[in-house]
C-alpha cells in the first residue's frame, strides 16, 4: 500500500504556494460493520452557517486554518492580496499574499463579521494567517514569511521568511494589535509562525480498523 493522504511539505520561497493535500480515496467498509454501527446511532448535525469573507477572490485561500472559541470564529486566508494595515482597513489589493484573518461572532443562529485583521507592518509574501488561535479575547496569528529583525523599533525586511507571530486582543468588539513577536535568535528562513501540526502519512488502507 502506497501513502496518500499528505505530501511532504518544503520551505517555499515568498513567491510559491504551498502544495495542497491530497485526499486517500475511500476504502471498503469494515468486514465487521461496527464502525458503521457507531456512524448511525451518532447525534445528527446540520449546516447553521455559509461562511465567506467580506473581499472574498479567488485563491485567498480562506479556510485554510480556523479556530472557534465560544461564539467567535476566526479564519485566515494567508494568501488575501490587499495592502491594509491594522483592523478594517480597505480591502483592495495591493499587496500579493499579504494574507489576513477574518473574525466572525455568533448571536443565536447568526453568524456576522466582526473584524478584518492584517498585520501593522502588512507586506506583499508575509502570508499573515498562515495560523491562528484564540483563547477568550486574545487572537495570535502567524505569518511565516514576514522578514524584519527581533528587537526593530520600526519593522525591517533584514531578515527574509524569519517570521512573526502578532497578538491581538479585542475590548467591548474591538479588536487591537496588542504585540508582535519575534524569536530572540530569529534567523533568516526560520518561518516562525509555520503550521507544523500535520497528521502524518498512512497507508490508504488503514482507514478501517477491526
Amino acid at each position: 500500500m502506497r501513502p496518500c493522504c499528505w505530501r511532504p511539505c518544503s520551505r517555499p520561497p515568498n513567491t510559491q504556494r504551498r502544495p495542497k493535500a491530497r485526499p486517500c480515496p475511500l476504502s471498503s467498509p469494515p468486514p465487521n460493520g461496527k464502525q458503521a454501527n457507531q456512524l448511525n446511532n451518532a447525534p445528527a448535525f446540520a449546516q447553521q452557517a455559509y461562511i465567506k469573507a467580506s473581499n472574498a477572490e479567488s485563491d485567498d485561500r480562506f479556510g485554510d486554518v480556523i479556530a472557534l472559541s465560544g461564539d467567535t470564529l476566526v479564519v485566515g486566508a494567508p494568501y488575501e492580496d490587499s495592502a491594509a494595515t491594522g483592523i478594517n482597513g480597505s480591502q483592495t489589493n495591493g499587496a500579493t499574499d499579504s494574507g489576513a484573518v477574518y473574525v466572525f461572532v455568533r448571536s443565536g443562529s447568526t453568524w456576522t463579521q466582526q473584524a478584518y485583521i492584517k498585520a501593522n507592518n502588512s507586506e506583499a509574501g508575509d502570508q499573515f494567517g498562515t495560523s491562528v488561535a484564540i483563547f477568550g479575547e486574545t487572537l495570535i496569528v502567524g505569518a511565516p514569511y514576514e522578514d524584519s529583525a527581533p528587537g526593530d523599533i520600526i519593522p525591517s525586511n533584514s531578515l527574509t521568511n524569519a517570521g512573526a507571530a502578532y497578538v491581538f486582543v479585542r475590548e467591548a468588539g474591538v479588536w487591537s494589535q496588542q504585540a508582535m513577536l519575534k524569536a530572540a535568535n530569529a534567523e533568516a528562513n526560520d518561518i516562525l509562525g509555520f503550521r507544523h501540526h500535520r497528521p502524518k502519512p498512512r497507508p490508504c488502507g488503514s482507514q478501517w480498523r477491526r
